[in-house]
């Protein structure tokens, strides 16, 4: 069988041939993630990309607001800036969750389900003397 040709479904006693020509690539034939569609996939990928982004932007502002003298650098705790500020990156999650519940997006409900909670069990793992003491 040559380059750029391959076999379809079945068709009397052999299969059908089918060639594929690079020039004549549409929109269509590309499989990129539409961000409104409904898989699992793009739930997960929102659920995992978009909290580190909040987490950089709310440092960035924080950083921007402490050099030009507005904010305090210091918190009420020696981790409650960074405690506070994975928690608000965390919560952006609910987001793009409200999006897609309105549309109905199920899958895409549930991939954005599964890195919440992970993200959430390890705040808590990772900030559990400073929210519960010593234990």
């Amino acid at each position: 069988m040559e380059e750029g040709t391959w076999r379809t479904k079945k068709q009397g006693r052999g299969y059908k041939l089918k060639t594929f020509n690079p020039k004549q690539i549409t929109y269509n034939h590309l499989k990129i993630m539409d961000l409104k569609s409904n898989s699992i996939k793009i739930g997960i990928v929102l659920g995992l990309v978009l909290p580190f982004i909040g987490y950089w932007l709310w440092k960035g502002i924080f950083e921007l607001l402490t050099t030009i003298n507005v904010m305090n650098p210091t918190g009420f705790s020696e981790d409650w800036r960074q405690r506070t500020f994975a928690l608000l990156a965390i919560c952006l999650n609910i987001i793009p969750f409200q999006y897609h519940q309105k549309k109905r997006n199920d899958e895409t409900m549930r991939g954005l389900i599964f890195p919440t909670v992970l993200y959430v069990i390890t705040w808590v793992v990772v900030f559990r003397e400073s929210i519960f003491g010593q234990y």
